[in-house]
């Protein structure tokens, strides 16, 4: 089963640290500006916090508590960063072609998710009790959306998030200890309400993931904010009165740990040694330690293949390597999963050479090759 493999794969993602791969409770998200406060509270500054080296500034990615925002309607503020609109309550703009109600919507829509995040800081103030996360606090009572307006530097930002710092630290405050601290504790605390199934993944009786999350990036024809590759959101897909993915229930600890594993392979600071793009299909692609024939294969990929690595090419027994009409196709005794832009999933074995071709990215339709 792919999703065993890729749960099996996030131990070995884990232990090194140029896959940055996040921890349970936590996601790499792209950071933007940062919002600087004096120990009472008072604002200093909001700076820019992108990376200037190249031909444009670029978010920065960090570590933060909690998974990245979903996509829809509802107010939903995150812990310590967000968006301009939800840590500040700033609204942009008016854009040329947005018409005066659209954007009295927008308006009222931010200073309801500024309430929003005000709200779910101040209601954990005395649980955390820490004096830079009180800092927090005091600012976002005193602070008004309106000001806002001054700091140019959030009209020139289009994408990416926020955080906080305190004046003359080099943390950011959702990496003191005692927020830490807390925030591993509520990692722990389990919804009541949840149900117990027997995990398909790990074989063990634990609460099922409704939602799998993270969302897989990195997906072409998928959604930006992410794809998910196991969901049920049509009632014809349900049975027995079990609701979204208790139908094919996966825990939340194996599904955050497959999700994470794949969108390292997908979308993370090594994603160029593990996947590659022919036509309008992505193929991701790894072994279950690494070896020398997962950097050959990126680099025949790449077309970095030295003419001395072809002749000696380092794979053997249960892997074969198959050049056809200069695309590199890996063929396994394993198993393999194609996911689809809309989201279904199937999986199998590929025994022969005869199919290669499947297993080089040439499918029916557009997708993502698995091949492990």
């Amino acid at each position: 089963m792919i999703l065993q493999s890729l749960n099996q794969l996030y131990d070995r993602l884990a232990t090194d640290p140029g896959y940055a791969i996040a921890p349970a409770g936590y996601s790499l998200q792209k950071i933007a500006f940062t919002v600087v406060l004096h120990p009472d509270g008072r604002l200093h500054d909001i700076i820019d916090a992108r990376d200037h080296d190249g031909k444009k500034p670029l978010p920065v990615l960090r570590l933060l508590p909690g998974q990245a925002k979903p996509p829809g309607s509802a107010i939903n503020p995150c812990f310590l960063w967000d968006n301009s609109a939800y840590m500040l309550g700033y609204v942009s703009p008016q854009q040329s072609k947005e018409s005066d109600e659209k954007y009295q919507h927008r308006a009222e829509r931010t200073a309801r998710s500024f309430a929003a995040f005000r709200e779910r800081h101040l209601a954990v103030e005395a649980q955390i009790d820490a004096p830079v996360f009180a800092a927090v606090c005091r600012f976002l009572e005193r602070w008004q959306p309106e000001q806002a307006e001054k700091y140019t530097i959030l009209s020139d930002i289009t994408t990416g998030f926020g955080v906080f710092q305190q004046i003359g630290e080099a943390r950011y405050i959702h990496e003191h200890p005692a927020v830490k601290t807390w925030w591993a504790r509520q990692q722990l605390v389990n919804d009541p309400t949840a149900s117990h199934s027997i995990c398909l993944v790990s074989g063990r009786r634990a609460p099922a993931a409704l939602i799998h999350e993270p969302a897989i990036k990195g997906v072409r024809g998928a959604q930006s904010s992410g794809a998910k590759i196991v969901s049920f959101n049509c009632d014809a897909f349900t049975s027995y009165g079990k609701e979204q993915s208790e139908n094919s229930p996966v825990s939340e600890e194996a599904t955050f740990r497959y999700c994470t594993a794949l969108n390292g392979l997908l979308s993370g600071p090594r994603s160029s040694r593990h996947r590659f793009s022919l036509g309008d299909t992505t193929i991701a692609f790894w072994t279950g330690k690494p070896t020398i024939a997962e950097g050959w294969l990126s680099a025949m990929f790449a077309g970095d293949l030295q003419i001395d690595d072809v002749r000696t090419p380092p794979c053997s027994g249960r892997s074969r390597c198959y050049l056809r009409r200069s695309v590199a196709a890996v063929v396994s005794c394993g198993r393999w999963a194609m996911i689809r832009p809309r989201l279904s999933i199937c999986w199998g074995s590929l025994p022969t050479p005869h199919a290669c071709r499947y297993a080089s990215g040439i499918p029916i339709r557009s997708g993502i090759y698995l091949i492990a």
